[in-house]
């Protein structure tokens, strides 16, 4: 697909596995490598999602996508209940 944030290499792009990364941590560390600001200088995530119901979303076992503006950043995750692919485009 022509123009996809998949092609776009202005995205960046971490993959997780959700054993040992929550989506919200995966989130939080995706930013703040594309960014280059430190975590703990990041708006609260809570500020623009509901942290609990992200993780429960994508940690279930169908493969789902969400997509929403983060501190200024576009995020998109992509879940499949075993790994999670997080990209910004800050």
């Amino acid at each position: 697909m022509a123009g996809s944030v998949w092609d776009d290499e202005s995205w960046n792009s971490r993959q997780f596995n959700v054993e040992n990364c929550s989506p919200t941590v995966a989130v939080i560390k995706t930013v703040s490598q594309a960014t280059g600001k430190c975590p703990t200088d990041l708006s609260p995530l809570a500020d623009y999602t509901e942290p609990e119901a992200l993780d429960q979303l994508l940690g279930a076992t169908e493969a789902v996508t969400v997509q929403f503006e983060y501190d200024g950043i576009d995020v998109l995750i992509v879940g499949s209940g075993v790994s999670i692919t997080v990209r910004c485009n800050p």
